[in-house]
């Protein structure tokens, strides 16, 4: 009797030792299977509640392991029993496996519902509060999820602040290297020119004393007449002329470094000349200035660039200096 039962089952029909194998081991896990579906028992449950959830685990396990696994062995040649599954189309056989389908999933819902209901209040109270709990578990998770998301977006804004820095200490001190390697060419270039200059002055002195000897021999009334004039223009001569005092005035404010001065005297000044000068003295201090103190910007030493921008942040008050080399480094000092 019990080896004609067990030739029905699935895995012994064809008598394949193999097949016999893979049964017995998909035996043995669907008794395990059904052991924790249907529980060892709880002792924090009352009796009620204890019964309960094993019938509800043994549903399960029949719902969800039993039938299916009965539908599709076949076992006992089941589906020639059952509409449409005897049927010779594939349509209809289709049609019986989604049939079945949700046939087996109503049945699981219903009767977890209904065993649920048989559950005390305060088993139900409790699955509540642990639903609850959970639901604060998952909330407190994601916000978790969202300020670790927010370190790591504040962590990659410090690093791109810090390129960003970087790239404008670069550009300062490239701006700076250009605006020294200007000052140089500049240098040079009024070297050659004083050069050419001292040059055109010996000519000049040559030409000079050559006019002279041709002018001995001039009238010697003409002499007395020149003498009487410088004799006249001795005793008429008038003080410094005030463009020079101006200019001695410029001089002294940029070696005492009087700003609010140089600045005063730039802007009342009227004389394009004046303004020039103002311009060319100062972008010529200021840039040795700069030359010194290169280091501040190669070593980002921003105590001291502070102090050193309080120092030349002035040249923004000259007009002609704010498109300049030493203009552009002074914006540069200031971020």
């Amino acid at each position: 009797m019990i080896k004609k039962i067990v030739s029905q089952l699935p895995g012994f029909r064809t008598n394949k030792r193999w097949k016999k194998i893979v049964s017995i081991v998909l035996y043995v896990v669907m008794v395990l299977l059904a052991i924790v579906l249907m529980g060892i028992g709880d002792s924090t449950l009352s009796a009620l509640d204890d019964t309960v959830s094993r019938w509800q685990g043994f549903v399960v396990f029949v719902f969800l392991v039993l039938i299916p696994y009965i539908l599709i062995s076949n076992l006992g040649n089941i589906r020639t029993k059952l509409p449409l599954f005897s049927s010779g189309t594939v349509f209809k056989k289709v049609m019986a496996w989604i049939m079945s389908l949700l046939i087996v999933l109503t049945g699981l819902l219903s009767s977890w519902a209904a065993l649920d209901g048989m559950h005390s209040t305060e088993f139900i109270a409790k699955q509540e509060e642990q639903r609850k709990d959970k639901a604060i578990q998952v909330k407190k998770d994601k916000e978790e999820r969202e300020a670790e998301k927010q370190v790591a977006l504040a962590k990659e804004e410090k690093i791109q602040r810090g390129l960003e820095g970087k790239a404008t200490k670069e550009k300062a001190i490239s701006t700076l290297d250009k605006q020294l390697e200007q000052q140089a060419e500049d240098e040079k270039t009024v070297s050659t020119v004083g050069n050419q200059t001292e040059q055109e002055e010996v000519l000049s002195e040559q030409q000079s004393v050559e006019i002279k000897n041709t002018t001995e021999n001039e009238d010697n009334t003409e002499k007395e007449s020149s003498f009487s004039n410088w004799f006249s223009n001795l005793f008429n001569s008038e003080p410094e002329d005030s463009y020079q005092k101006t200019i001695k005035e410029i001089d002294n404010s940029l070696k005492k470094e009087k700003t609010e001065k140089l600045l005063e005297i730039y802007n009342s000044s009227e004389n394009l000349e004046i303004k020039k000068y103002i311009e060319e003295r100062t972008k010529e201090k200021y840039i040795q200035i700069l030359k010194e103190n290169k280091d501040l910007y190669t070593n980002s030493k921003i105590d001291k660039l502070e102090k050193l921008y309080g120092k030349i942040s002035f040249i923004h008050g000259i007009t002609g200096l704010k498109n300049s080399n030493v203009g552009v480094v002074v914006d540069e000092t200031k971020k």
